[in-house]
């Protein structure tokens, strides 16, 4: 079985946990406009800065090898 990718909100942005098996993480508001995309590293952990974003709801999209998880 496959591991998931999640986020949550804590003092310093977004973490996100994933298995390293992901690479890049694209940024989308929740009208599908995009935010911005970043190169993930391969500790399986990031902290997305969130300076400078409203507050409200956005996607996060991974992508990795031959995989894609929103």
């Amino acid at each position: 079985m496959k591991q998931s990718a999640f986020a949550y909100k804590n003092a310093n942005g977004i973490e996100v946990k994933y298995p390293n098996d992901f690479n890049t993480l694209t940024v989308y508001s929740a009208s599908g406009a995009f935010v911005g995309k970043y190169n993930l590293p391969e500790t399986g952990n990031y902290q997305l800065p969130c300076s400078g974003m409203a507050n409200g709801l956005y996607i996060l999209k991974l992508e990795g090898n031959q995989r894609s998880e929103s």
